[in-house]
């Protein structure tokens, strides 16, 4: 089958604009999880829990964090919390940088929503986060017998366009 004259010119330019680079790349999209999830829940025993990031674009750093965690407040009761627990984000650095909302709420919600350091620019972030890392630690105790999810969303205050992620300039991550 013959090749027509257009035909081979689109695959000429193609080839072209893959040797240069200009081709379409694919851009890493962050994923924010918690682990472990469904749990299974007895009354009395405490149970503690991740919330990572992972798949960071070598271009990406983590300079804000807004999440919200819901679960079965019937099942489990708020325990304790760490924010940036290894220091990727020198949170632990600069307390400052944490949003007065965070916390437990209402018996079944933890927020989460704090800022780097400022004092670290986005090469530093980058050196400390690498791909991914642990954003978050918290432990919740059995107060009933049943299985529950932990549930993931975008903490926002002011209402529903908030991001989850933010690089260093506050612009959002995809």
């Amino acid at each position: 089958m013959r090749m027509s004259r257009l035909s081979k010119l689109t695959v000429s330019a193609l080839g072209a604009l893959a040797m240069l680079g200009l081709s379409g790349t694919a851009q890493a999209t962050p994923i924010i999880s918690v682990t472990p999830t469904p749990i299974t829940v007895q009354s009395g025993l405490s149970q503690n829990f991740t919330v990572a990031v992972s798949n960071l674009a070598a271009a990406d750093e983590v300079g804000g964090v807004s999440l919200q965690l819901s679960w079965n407040g019937g099942l489990l009761t708020p325990g304790s919390y760490t924010l940036d627990p290894n220091a990727k984000m020198g949170t632990s650095l600069d307390p400052f940088n944490v949003d007065p909302s965070t916390g437990f709420s209402g018996g079944n919600k933890l927020v989460l929503s704090f800022l780097a350091d400022l004092s670290l620019g986005a090469a530093d972030l980058h050196a400390l986060q690498g791909d991914g890392f642990t954003l978050a630690t918290f432990s919740l105790t059995g107060s009933g017998i049943g299985v529950t999810p932990i549930n993931l969303n975008v903490y926002s205050p002011a209402g529903p366009n908030g991001v989850a992620l933010s690089d260093g300039d506050g612009n959002a991550l995809p």
